[in-house]
């Protein structure tokens, strides 16, 4: 946008009376100018704005899809810990029985 100023002198009178009159007046203007066509330039940078969108939809899937692969893996591993935790404890109760069974033998 530019703006300009222009100073103008118009000569003015009447025929009959002979006489010319100067009337001076300071003209101020503003305008502004925009290309009706850019080249498909606008086109371009709207079809690039729904490629990145695409692909940001895309790393958000695949995001969530890593997020829930990772809870799903600990959930496995915690009852995989409970399991051999189990185990263990049954394990251990068989050699407590085992050890009670002997001492039952010796009284």
């Amino acid at each position: 946008m530019r703006g300009w100023t222009s100073r103008r002198t118009s000569a003015g009178g009447t025929p009959i009376s002979g006489l010319r009159r100067q009337r001076q007046g300071l003209v101020r203007g503003l305008y502004a100018s925009w290309p009706l066509f850019d080249g498909l330039r606008t086109r371009g940078r709207v079809a690039q704005a729904r490629s990145d969108q695409a692909t940001l939809r895309i790393e958000e899937a695949q995001l969530l899809d890593g997020i829930a692969l990772q809870v799903r893996d600990a959930t496995t591993l915690r009852m995989r810990g409970r399991s051999s935790a189990i185990a263990d404890t049954v394990g251990q109760a068989e050699r407590l029985l085992a050890l009670a069974e002997k001492g039952y033998e010796y009284v």
